[in-house]
């Protein structure tokens, strides 16, 4: 089958852009033929991945070099016009024109609704190709819920061939008038079985913790290097090591100088999709402290990243409510309470942690990369099967 994606992908940081990513190697790897339009190189630098020439090639095909075509869109100084904004559904618009001309795919699969699912939308009216819609969790519980936005989006849902969906969310799309026949539970392509698996501790005397991802106040940022300050004031020994990104990293910055704290937090920016498992190895431990979060059906993929690279996680009760498919308290995590978050919370936990890590915690291997992946790989084969059933 031909498919054409249109979607985040690198050098968008984040877990929608990985997932699409992944997603395009697999399908791929299946032996389709896959092209993907994004305005990924417009991405605001606060949420930009640092690519070097290395990486650069790998955007094309992880593990088969060249199988994939990437059409990007660019800033152009001659798209003048009152009110200013970057005509960025345009953009792609007219790029998916010209691909679909050239190349006339079976399949249209868009993985976001703004902008994606509404360029699907206006290609699908345009030349007769179906589309499938997956939508992310800012999608439904955030833009969908302002006047402006909701009528378009509903249109992207009812039109879609295919809505990607967590089935808890079938009767949301039932009241749009969606078709209960068109709604399916969509294929995360996560953590890919040779990428994230399992590996030793660190041998390395200091404890060595990470964090990656935005930071922000629902991220937990602050109280976490206010947690690092009284962990240094005890004389406690330990290192952050934080790939941190966003407009809040500013504040989190200023914070570090204020507390001194510099010497044992170490933050760069955003790394590539598949060098994420690099990191979480160099760790012992990785947090996540998501909090609060304003989108309550969110579901991130740093817990099941790291525990697929064999490293327990350091998280807040929100996600473990999330999360109670792969956190198992005691055994693969550490749980504290997320409202409120608090700093002298977090610095006992990690001094938990360390006590436990320091006597072979966690005995546990689950979840299994491995496994993951051969579901996935499956999963993914048969929505294709059902996806091209329903092609004309």
């Amino acid at each position: 089958m031909k498919i054409l994606m249109i979607c985040k992908y690198p050098p968008i940081q984040g877990g929608v852009s990985a997932d699409a990513y992944w997603t395009a190697q697999l399908f791929s790897e299946l032996g389709h033929e896959v092209q993907v339009i994004t305005n990924a190189p417009e991405v605001e630098e606060e949420y930009k991945i640092q690519l070097n020439e290395d990486d650069e090639k790998l955007l094309t095909g992880y593990r088969l070099p060249k199988s994939i075509i990437v059409h990007s869109s660019h800033i152009d100084k001659s798209h003048v016009f009152i009110p200013q904004n970057n005509p960025s559904i345009s953009k792609l618009v007219g790029i998916g024109l010209k691909v679909i001309e050239d190349i006339k795919p079976d399949l249209i699969w868009s993985y976001y609704v703004e902008p994606y699912g509404v360029v699907a939308l206006m290609l699908s009216k345009l030349t007769g190709i179906p589309y499938t819609i997956r939508h992310a969790g800012s999608d439904l519980g955030r833009l969908m819920l302002t006047d402006q936005l909701k009528p378009l989006y509903y249109e992207v849902f009812r039109n879609a061939a295919l809505v990607l969906t967590n089935p808890s969310h079938f009767p949301k799309f039932k009241e749009m008038g969606v078709n209960e026949k068109k709604m399916i539970q969509y294929v995360s392509v996560r953590v890919p079985a040779d990428v994230f698996y399992l590996k030793p501790m660190p041998t390395e005397k200091n404890f060595t913790v990470g964090i990656y991802g935005k930071s922000g106040n629902a991220k937990g940022s602050l109280e976490l290097i206010r947690a690092m300050s009284l962990l240094k004031n005890e004389n406690f020994p330990i290192t952050l090591k934080a790939l941190w990104g966003g407009q809040f990293l500013s504040k989190v910055r200023q914070e570090i100088e204020v507390l001194d704290v510099a010497d044992s937090v170490l933050v760069q920016n955003y790394i590539p999709h598949w060098k994420v498992p690099d990191f979480i190895w160099s760790c012992h431990l990785v947090l996540f402290l998501e909090n609060n979060f304003s989108i309550s059906f969110h579901g991130p993929g740093v817990p099941i990243e790291s525990l697929c690279c064999g490293r327990p996680v350091l998280t807040t009760e929100e996600i473990e409510k999330k999360r109670p498919d792969i956190l198992r308290k005691g055994e693969n995590c550490i749980i504290i309470p997320s409202s409120p978050l608090n700093p002298e919370n977090i610095a006992m936990a990690l001094k938990e942690a360390y006590a436990k890590i320091s006597i072979g915690w966690p005995k546990t291997e689950w979840p299994d990369s491995g496994f993951i992946g051969v579901r996935t790989r499956k999963e993914i084969t048969r929505l294709l099967a059902q996806i091209q059933a329903i092609i004309p």
